[in-house]
């Protein structure tokens, strides 16, 4: 069999399996007393075989994000404050308003082997651009637009909006091809002005 070979066996190799995903819940996870960032202690009678490139993960949630999700959604898992590994959403558990959710790693890192229980942060959404505050976006015909103060000139910049949320919204500059595809002319094109990082933007009140 292939896989990496580890002798830190905790006894729960049978009750944590992926033919039991319908039976782990919040109350299922307490009863197994898991202490978070507990190192499994090493065996000296057995061992186990480890598939590394698969790895599930269960996490019990009730934000928003958590209980719109879907079984397939992909999202980001950073695993005690380190690096970051993407992951699917393969089983959805749900319990008194909350949510156990199962996601599935394509890589089995060192710090889950070594542990049960680890601190997670799951990352719904990965968005770049520009932040700015959502009292800075003039919406007109169905286009947002920021106001950027130069040097006491101000400017109407059309900007794409990529993210938004009830405070603030991620923005970006348009590309040409977008530009066309929005139907400005060509001298329109060439005469668009790109907000840029550092910027002032002025916040309607």
């Amino acid at each position: 069999i292939a896989g990496i070979v580890s002798y830190r066996v905790d006894g729960l190799e049978q009750k944590l399996t992926t033919e039991q995903f319908n039976e782990i819940t919040e109350k299922y996870l307490n009863d197994l007393d898991l202490r978070t960032g507990k190192i499994v202690s090493t065996s000296n009678e057995c061992g186990k075989v480890i598939d590394n490139f698969k790895c599930y993960m269960a996490i019990t949630m009730n934000s928003k994000n958590a209980m719109e999700a879907k079984v397939n959604d992909s999202v980001k898992l950073r695993i005690s404050n380190s690096e970051e590994y993407n992951a699917k959403i393969v089983q959805i558990n749900d319990e008194s308003g909350k949510r156990t959710i199962i996601f599935e790693m394509d890589k089995m890192t060192e710090d889950l082997i070594n542990h049960r229980k680890v601190v997670v942060d799951v990352i719904w959404l990965d968005v770049s651009g520009l932040k700015v505050p959502k009292q800075a976006l003039i919406k007109e015909n169905g286009l947002y637009y920021v106001i950027r103060n130069k040097a006491g000139i101000e400017n109407k910049l059309l900007v794409k909006i990529k993210m938004q949320t009830d405070k603030f919204a991620i923005i970006e500059p348009y590309e040409s091809t977008e530009l066309q595809e929005l139907g400005l002319s060509s001298d329109e094109i060439k005469k668009y002005k790109k907000v840029t990082n550092y910027d002032e933007i002025i916040i309607n009140q």
